[in-house]
């Protein structure tokens, strides 16, 4: 997109105030025209009806003004490359604008293939350290090594196997072995009672 550019105090300069705002109208619009189609300031006679509603006696007051000048074919704005790009100039920043955004196209998409790449790709294993070195097989001055500590979940083990022993109840005792250790030997003191009575008189009476 190019600019058509108009000074700040063109208002109060004498051309634009010798010349009816209809005319400095067409001047716009026509400065407009110039710039979009690259024609460097000029303004063709076929396309004055057109840009003057009608009006093409319009641009004879802008000639007469000075702002433009009679050329072959139509108009030309008077210095127009002095305050608005050439046709060359725009063409030659509009490649380089258009090489800047394929080149950043070009680094804006390796970095999405790059990653995409990164996540897709398999994740390392992890390794887990062991839980403690192996013990030595030999210690200190040919010395015996100590044993190793069990390892925790072992050690665990066996903690909570006495910790079961300690709080097992005592065995029962054998209540009936108890009450026969306790007691005298009652049947033979029942035999004795019941020993025949006439067996004590026989002896006596001989």
């Amino acid at each position: 997109m190019t600019w058509f550019k108009v000074d700040d105090s063109f208002h109060s300069h004498p051309k634009a105030t010798a010349t009816s705002l209809a005319a400095l109208g067409l001047w716009a619009v026509a400065g407009s025209w110039s710039g979009d189609h690259l024609t460097d300031g000029f303004v063709p006679d076929h396309q004055i009806p057109l840009l003057s509603r009608g009006t093409s006696k319009l641009a004879d007051e802008l000639v007469a003004a000075g702002l433009w000048r009679r050329t072959r074919g139509g108009y030309r704005f008077h210095d127009w490359t002095e305050r608005n790009p050439t046709r060359e100039q725009v063409e030659e920043d509009r490649r380089r604008r258009a090489e800047a955004g394929r080149k950043g196209g070009l680094a804006s998409g390796k970095a999405r293939s790059k990653r995409r790449t990164n996540a897709e790709a398999p994740a390392s294993p992890i390794v887990e350290p062991p839980s403690r070195p192996p013990p030595s097989t030999k210690g200190a001055g040919g010395a015996r090594p100590r044993e190793a500590a069990p390892p925790p979940a072992e050690y665990q083990a066996v903690r909570a196997q006495l910790a079961a022993k300690k709080r097992a109840p005592p065995p029962k005792r054998d209540a009936i072995a108890e009450l026969r250790a306790a007691t005298p030997d009652v049947p033979a003191q029942q035999d004795q009672s019941n020993q025949d009575p006439t067996e004590g008189e026989g002896h006596g009476q001989v």
